[in-house]
């Protein structure tokens, strides 16, 4: 009779042997998700805590330009002000008046011939600059072009009066068109007043360099506006053509010889709103969406009262760029923590050897038993898959609120219900269970092929006959990974960027898995050489093993694969918790840099040359301002240099000389006249870096009393060949004759001059960042020496001088407040401005990936250690369930448990010092090479570009290093000292 074969039942095998598979792979997978989970929260919190840090710089949140109908400005403000959501506006005017040959300025009754005049009434005159700040209140007169010949007797208190007026051509009739008494008057530096509009409002603005900048107070401003408006657009119409009064009548050609003037009006109405109901740094796309409908309104409402008006928001700008990024957090959160998901791998495939080690004799037992290959197989898959699913689940929640929780205890606001809205996006959230889950039943692959299939002889043996027969080479993945990843590397060290868009893409990628792939790749080079591991195997465990040493290192050695994943878990982990540190004292370092440079030194301090000359504007020789001024100057230093903690002072004098030279924008050349090279090395901080042709240092100290250092920008309008074989005119003497000077090299930038330093890049929009970089480009100048003999003769204007002060053994601050009591007293000149280290550090930015990376070190530390940690045990266990017998001999032959638990501490903490050393050495090559992979990109063009990126290694980092250590030592020890509990007798039995 046929018998039918029964279909035995799943659910009891389940109980049997899935119990434990269940548990271990749900914690596998809990770790998996847990970290992805709390990356993505994390990363959320650095792009918020970044939006707002950037936001929080902003004066004001969007700016609406009217450039006509200056009589509907009342109206306009009022029309803004009834938009729900704005809750202040403010008011600041330009006038840019282009004088042509039709208007003319004049100071105290003399002429001034100046192209451009610009009148300016800020909303907040205490935020105005110094050097346009009047402490009285009255209207500053500001000259950036210093070729305006004053005399100390037109700024008389009576004759302190600026006024335009128009010329008539025909009848040659002057016609007020505006009028104002002064009384302060100063030469700022454009690139200052360029600064100013940038932290004030957030965007450049066009401001002439040959011009006078009038500032005037709001009221009398107001008042000008409509008047002026209408004066020059009535006045400035082009004249009749010249000859008989029948002949061309009605035709509005200009003359040939007359220049018509021109006016162009910015009033800018300044937009302030609640920022606590528009934006919100846990949901960036609804805050741009809130704020793009705001400034959306702004605009209609604007173009109703005034159609050519247009606005503008950095807000905005800076809102759609995050929200842009938060976007893609969650593909950044796994590809930022492939790292962590590559120890995760190695901890599954070590736990996978654990459940085979202890679960093959169970299984072949039920094989005896007659249980058939299908219910083992599908029981193993159901407990891996319900284990992956339920591990997923716990870990996302745990991943969500752990760091929720932690970040309300240390005060940071967020949301409750947007959480698992816009914090953590539950599709993000449902792929981090997902990947979790395949990551489990992949890893779960190769128990579920292996106990399927298990024979009573296989359980039967001490070790699985795959294990015993696996030897460890060096194969063309490993060469491929070391490649790759080692290429990158170097690319991010010497700052390679791909140029096309296909590379670029690849090389974005790259980013993120160069580091685990080098890694890969030189753990499995260093195994692969069995002399030389053997080598590193032996010194690093004599001092621990002593007399066991042989069987420590043998042991080891027939295990590399185990010894390979340990190195590779724990360079891992060390390279996830060191270059982020190191990236952000990189970055800040570079910055911090590049400010020291801005400044010369600690403390720098400008005065006005008007304010050395004694009210006198006007064109001296090199020699008269070495004799007069010079002397003065002398005095000064001497002061200062006499305050307690001063430890140098040196001088830089800054003047104009009437160029011949095309220049755009300017029609002089910028000279500085530094005393004594070796005291200006002595005195700045400066780098080598700074010379474009040779090392700045040689560059200045080798200057002749006859030669000139120039710029790289000016350099740039020489035709190609030798600069230095080139002899420059720079000018013309007092009687007309040339003045000529040798080329000594070509300098990027002399320290303690005024330069644009610029660290960000999302505050900006596209268009300000262009004119921001034609600032930069544009700027020649000239460096050479005081006491020059060829230069004595040159006829130039004094703008100012700087007077770097380095500081000893005192404070920056205390040396500051010094200098104000020496001014008020009349002991120094009115000082023009006065700037320190660390008053303009405040103001450097951080970088967006600098605070994402030091953010997710925050879960690196504590997940990457416990992912990692949790793999060395699991090996460490594995290796001992393995050699559990031969520890048992061991201690029958004579060995103590103290030494076989340094046999087993060794052979934990050997591999795991030299994955330590690599990971460190990574992560310092990796901190390094992300700084200039971040300097790279496209940002604003200022010296920061120019300087070397230098590996900065802080206390912190060797903290972090004997921490990570000191934990792995200590969970090993306890690992150790636990595994040795029992006698040698139970041991043998037990096995």
């Amino acid at each position: 009779m046929a018998t039918t074969k029964q279909k035995q039942p799943v659910w009891p095998v389940m109980r049997i042997v899935g119990k434990n598979i269940f548990l271990i792979f749900s914690f596998v997978t809990f770790l998996v998700v847990a970290v992805l989970a709390a990356t993505n929260v994390v990363s959320k919190y650095a792009l918020m805590s970044y939006t707002e840090d950037q936001i929080g710089r902003f004066r004001w949140d969007g700016v609406v330009y009217q450039t006509k109908d200056v009589w509907e400005v009342e109206n306009l403000q009022k029309a803004l002000n009834g938009i729900a959501g704005i809750s202040k506006t403010e008011r600041v005017g330009i006038i840019k008046l282009a004088m042509g040959t039709q208007l003319a300025m004049k100071v105290g009754g003399a002429a001034v011939p100046l192209p451009w005049c610009v009148i300016l009434s800020p909303n907040d005159p205490s935020r105005l600059p110094p050097q346009l700040r009047s402490s009285s209140g009255e209207v500053t007169l500001a000259f950036l072009s210093p070729q305006t010949i004053l005399r100390s007797s037109m700024t008389d208190r009576a004759s302190q009066f600026f006024q335009i007026n128009y010329l008539d051509a025909r009848t040659k009739n002057e016609t007020p068109v505006f009028g104002t008494p002064f009384g302060h008057i100063t030469q700022p530096e454009r690139l200052e007043i360029v600064k100013w509009f940038l932290d004030e409002f957030g965007s450049g603005t066009f401001i002439p360099d040959q011009s006078v900048i009038v500032v005037l107070p709001k009221e009398k401003f107001d008042q000008e506006l409509p008047r002026v408006f209408r004066l020059v657009n009535e006045l400035s119409k082009p004249e009749a053509i010249v000859g008989n009064p029948d002949e061309g009548k009605g035709q509005t050609e200009p003359e040939g010889e007359n220049l018509a003037a021109s006016m162009f009006v910015e009033v800018m109405h300044l937009l302030s709103v609640d920022r606590s109901k528009l934006f919100s740094g846990w949901d960036l796309e609804g805050s741009r969406d809130r704020t793009s409908a705001l400034i959306q309104n702004a605009a209609t409402t604007a173009k109703r009262t005034s159609f050519e008006s247009f606005v503008s928001s950095d807000l905005l700008v800076t809102l759609e760029k995050m929200s842009q990024v938060s976007r893609l957090v969650g593909l950044l959160t796994i590809l930022i923590s492939i790292p962590i998901l590559w120890m995760a791998w190695h901890f599954t495939a070590s736990l996978t050897r654990l459940v085979i080690l202890n679960q093959r004799r169970l299984i072949g037992l039920l094989r005896l038993r007659g249980v058939s290959y299908s219910p083992i197989r599908q029981s193993l898959r159901l407990a891996i898959g319900m284990g992956g699913l339920l591990g997923g689940l716990a870990g996302a929640l745990a991943g969500t609120l752990l760091p929720y929780g932690l970040y309300r205890i240390s005060g940071v606001r967020i949301p409750l219900n947007l959480l698992f809205t816009t914090v953590q996006n539950p599709w993000f959230l449902a792929a981090f269970i997902v990947l979790g889950t395949t990551f489990s039943v992949l890893a779960g692959r190769k128990i579920i092929d292996y106990m399927a299939q298990i024979t009573p002889l296989e359980a039967s043996r001490r070790m699985a006959s795959s294990e015993a027969s696996l030897r460890f080479e060096f194969t063309t993945v490993h060469l491929f990974s070391l490649f790759v990843g080692g290429t990158k590397m170097a690319a991010w060290i010497i700052g390679y960027t791909p140029q096309t868009e296909l590379l670029q893409r690849a090389d974005m990628l790259l980013n993120f898995v160069a580091v685990p792939l080098f890694i890969y790749g030189v753990s499995a080079l260093i195994v692969s050489r069995t002399r030389m591991l053997h080598a590193i195997l032996d010194g690093l465990a004599h001092p621990v093993t002593g007399p066991l040493k042989w069987f420590a290192v043998t042991d080891m050695l027939s295990r590399p694969q185990r010894v390979m994943s340990t190195i590779l878990v724990a360079a891992l982990a060390f390279v996830v918790v060191v270059y982020p540190r190191v990236t952000a004292d990189s970055f800040y370092e570079k910055a911090l840099r590049g400010l020291r440079l801005n400044l010369g030194s600690d403390v720098a301090v400008r005065f006005d040359g008007a304010t050395l000359t004694g009210g006198d504007l006007k064109a001296e020789t090199i020699e008269w301002y070495a004799a007069n001024v010079g002397r003065r100057v002398q005095e000064m230093e001497g002061k200062i240099k006499a305050m307690p903690g001063v430890r140098d002072v040196h001088a830089i004098y800054e003047l104009s000389v009437p160029g011949t030279f095309y220049i755009p924008g300017k029609n002089y050349l910028q000279l500085y006249l530094i005393e004594d090279p070796e005291k200006f090395i002595r005195s700045v901080y400066y780098e080598n870096k700074l010379g474009a042709d040779r090392p700045f240092e040689q560059l200045v100290t080798a200057l002749k009393k006859d030669e000139l250092i120039i710029s790289k920008g000016f350099a740039s309008s020489f035709d190609s060949g030798d600069v230095r074989a080139k002899l420059l005119g720079i000018g013309r003497s007092a009687s007309g004759s040339d003045v000529t000077s040798p080329i000594a090299g070509i300098t990027y930038l002399l320290p303690g001059t005024p330069q644009l330093v610029v660290a960000n890049r999302e505050s900006y929009a596209s268009a300000a960042v262009e004119f921001l970089n034609s600032i930069s480009e544009i700027n020649p100048y000239v460096v050479g020496r005081l006491n020059a003999k060829n230069l004595g003769p040159l006829n130039a204007f004094l703008t100012g001088v700087f007077l770097d002060v380095s500081v000893g053994d005192g404070n920056p601050d205390t040396i500051t407040t010094l200098l104000n009591q020496l001014n008020k007293s009349g002991a120094l000149p009115e000082i023009a401005a006065i700037s320190t280290i660390e008053g303009e550090s405040g103001k450097l930015g951080n970088d967006m990936f600098v605070r994402l990376g030091l953010e997710n070190m925050k879960v690196f530390l504590i997940g990457g250690i416990l992912v990692s940690l949790s793999a060395v045990i699991a090996i460490a266990i594995v290796n001992f369930i393995e050699r559990r017998r031969t520890f048992g001999i061991l201690r029958i032959r004579g060995a103590s448990p103290a030494q076989l638990m340094r046999v087993v501490l060794a052979q934990m903490m050997v591999p795991v010092l030299i994955g330590g050393a690599i990971g460190v050495l990574a992560g310092l090559a990796a901190g390094y090479g992300l700084t200039n992979a971040i300097f790279s990109l496209p940002r604003v063009i200022s010296i920061l570009g120019i300087l070397d990126v230098h590996l900065t290694v802080r206390t912190a980092v060797a903290g972090i290093v004997a921490g990570v250590l000191g934990i792995f030592f200590l969970a090993t020890l306890s690992l150790s000292s636990w595994i040795f509990r029992r006698s040698a007798r139970e041991a043998l039995k037990h096995d």
